[in-house]
């Protein structure tokens, strides 16, 4: 039946019922969580409050035990009686309440209390950073010239060290006591703000009993009460607070809800709490529902009088029905990334998509089905995307399932390998050296799918603009055509021409020049890039998917290695002039400089052994100066560029020794270039 359409149909408006949708939005609110009685705890009387101490040992409020049969009137302090009571209804002949011990082992035995006068013992609170366990008790006075009776006092609160055998040593009284003008129960101690907080019918209140907090220092000492204010306190009762994880639960029974007292969450802002939500079925009924307690993200309890209890309070344990999951998404330098992404949450079997939640600082959060195997999907512009088939709750154990997952940023237009080829004159055909040069680059094209050959061909000056721009095109074409025979995709060669436009050197139209240096111009410069299109959202290449996405660069550097051989420049004896042949390899040098600017270069210069120690360390120096000033002149900044000279203390073939024909002084004259990359390793 539509109820909300009844009572328009009756002529009344929504907003008349008030109560009436208070409860209904109650009995309707998701929940994804059981609940599950702790039956080696439970009674047949009353039994809630549950804290736990350093040792794993479970304490207790409880009035189990015998009944007590007699005409006097009990004193009673039950859970839901805020203050203590003589007034006799069904319960009155239980006994007192007492706080019990639960060993690991499951042996449960009462917790002696070292006060004197105790009749009610009960709120126990343990706080492990400073060992102490808080709880209240209920004393007891005899009136003068009146037998038989007592002096209705309210509870107070104390604190006790305890020892490793769960035993209370000493105690001390909370300084606000006053047990003849008003009550302080349910104590919870919040290390991180240094608050004690408590129940309390005090003066100025709200209602009944509100919730207060006081500031504690290091030495035990306490600040005065604070009302935590009309948002949170009604002019009903509330008791039992809590913190986890920054949020306040509590029990009411003034705020709107089921009946009785009920369970709430509220914000935290700043100094205090707001916004008090019920947290609604089931964990709230419509009899009495307090003492929530968390003591890991996995063991949550609540206590309650509802139907279906072993005895009068029971504490149960929150069962979830579904297990919560948890992402982070970190980059690879270990900073969590925003939540700048996209997600998709699959089920494996029918692939459903699962709702998820992502919060400002982009944790993922979801709550996933019991025994299944889920799908996470993360993609983000500039980043490769993520996917884990393997998130499963089958037989998981712990409530909370948590990921954190490192997303590798795509390295767009990533240089693994330079080198050139050279071109006869007014020709486009490959020469046996470019062959060879293209067949090594083949073989990485069909290694690592994910590189493509940028190719940037050139002419020498010799002829006109327009047939020096249609041979550098046709020089393209040809080093394409080549790759195309091998099986290569064409869309992985790309290219540009580029006629006389770009000389590498000094020989424009009209400037003589020798052959040598006009060779160097007619050139193709060989470029394999990694992920050359910076548009394209890149999937991670099947060959680095068993790879940790943060060490694709690493990667990447191991396969450039290669290209990083020595270089050697030779002399003519007394000279230090660079022979022609030895250009192309600083051309070399130079393009792989200008690829890789973290690159950094050695230069040593070397004499043979002939001639005196000052000049040959003189001779080596220039040597070594005329290769460093014509990197200087292409570009090559002077940080980058090391230099230093050895004269003839570092022969290759030591002539002091053996007899050594022309050649052999000829290698030792010499100029060596190493990439300090090589150098380190």
């Amino acid at each position: 039946m539509d109820y909300d359409q009844l009572i328009v149909d009756r002529g009344y408006q929504l907003e008349d019922f008030p109560e009436f949708f208070i409860l209904k939005n109650l009995n309707l609110k998701e929940s994804n969580i059981d609940l599950a009685l702790l039956e080696n705890i439970n009674s047949e009387g009353s039994d809630f409050g549950l804290t736990q101490d350093a040792k794993n040992r479970n304490y207790f409020s409880s009035d189990r035990g015998p009944l007590i049969l007699s005409e006097k009137k009990a004193i009673r302090l039950d859970a839901k009686n805020l203050e203590y009571s003589d007034e006799k209804y069904n319960f009155n002949d239980r006994q007192y309440l007492s706080i019990y011990k639960e060993d690991t082992t499951g042996i449960i035995e009462r917790l002696k209390p070292i006060i004197p006068e105790t009749y009610h013992f009960s709120d126990p609170f343990f706080v492990e950073d400073l060992g102490l366990l808080f709880y209240s008790v209920v004393k007891g006075q005899k009136l003068r010239g009146a037998r038989n009776r007592e002096l209705r006092l309210f509870p107070e609160l104390y604190f006790s060290k305890l020892n490793d055998e769960g035993i209370l040593e000493d105690y001390k009284e909370f300084p606000l006591n006053d047990p003849k003008k008003h009550g302080i129960i349910t104590p919870f101690l919040d290390i991180e703000s240094k608050r004690l907080y408590f129940s309390s019918n005090m003066e100025g209140g709200y209602g009944g009993y509100d919730l207060y907090y006081v500031t504690i220092d290091d030495n035990l000492n306490f600040g005065p009460p604070v009302n935590l204010g009309p948002e949170i306190n009604s002019d009903g009762n509330e008791r039992d607070p809590f913190i986890f994880e920054g949020k306040l639960y509590f029990a009411s029974d003034g705020l709107p809800g089921l009946g009785g007292f009920d369970i709430f969450i509220a914000e935290n802002s700043g100094d205090n709490f707001v916004n008090p939500e019920n947290l609604g079925v089931p964990f709230n009924s419509v009899r009495d529902d307090f003492s929530y307690v968390q003591l890991d993200r996995n063991r949550r309890y609540l206590s309650s009088n509802r139907p279906g209890g072993l005895g009068m309070d029971d504490i149960y344990k929150i069962i979830d029905l579904q297990k919560q999951f948890i992402a982070k998404i970190l980059d690879c330098d270990g900073s969590q990334i925003d939540k700048d992404f996209d997600v998709e949450i699959l089920e494996n079997q029918d692939y459903s998509n699962i709702d998820f939640e992502i919060d400002e600082r982009g944790t993922i959060s979801s709550s996933l089905d019991l025994e299944k195997i889920y799908t996470i999907r993360v993609s983000k512009k500039g980043y490769f995307p993520l996917e884990d088939r393997d998130i499963s709750t089958v037989s998981l154990i712990d409530d909370v399932l948590e990921r954190e997952y490192f997303m590798s940023q795509i390295p767009y237009k990533k240089t693994v390998f330079a080198d050139l080829i050279y071109y006869d004159l007014d020709e486009s055909y490959l020469t046996k050296d470019a062959e060879e040069l293209l067949n090594e680059v083949v073989e990485l094209m069909r290694e690592f799918e994910f590189v493509d050959l940028i190719v940037s061909s050139h002419t020498d000056s010799r002829a006109s603009n327009l047939y020096n721009e249609y041979l550098s095109k046709r020089r393209f074409e040809e080093v394409k055509n080549y790759l195309i025979e091998f099986g290569i995709d064409s869309a992985r060669v790309k290219g540009e021409w580029f006629g006389e436009t770009v000389l590498t050197n000094d020989c424009g139209d009209g400037v003589p020049c020798p052959e040598f240096m006009h060779q160097l111009n007619r050139r193709s410069e060989l470029v394999l890039e990694a992920f050359s299109d910076e548009g394209m959202n890149y999937i991670l290449p099947k060959s680095l998917r068993d790879m940790d996405p943060c060490e694709i660069e690493d990667y990447f550097n191991k396969i450039r290695k290669g290209m990083f051989r020595p270089t050697i420049v030779y002399f003519d004896f007394d000279k230090t002039e660079i022979k022609s042949e030895y250009y192309k390899d600083l051309e070399r040098i130079t393009m792989l400089m200008r690829k890789f600017e973290d690159l950094r270069l050695m230069i040593e210069g070397h004499t043979d052994q002939r001639g005196g120690d000052a000049y040959n360390m003189d001779l080596a120096q220039r040597r070594a100066e005329v290769v460093k000033r014509y990197l200087l002149e292409k570009g090559i900044t002077e940080e980058r560029l090391n230099y230093f000279w050895y004269g003839k203390n570092r022969p290759i073939n030591d002539c002091d020794i053996i007899p050594c024909d022309n050649n052999m002084h000829r290698l030792n004259r010499r100029t060596e270039l190493h990439f300090l990359d090589d150098v380190a390793n």
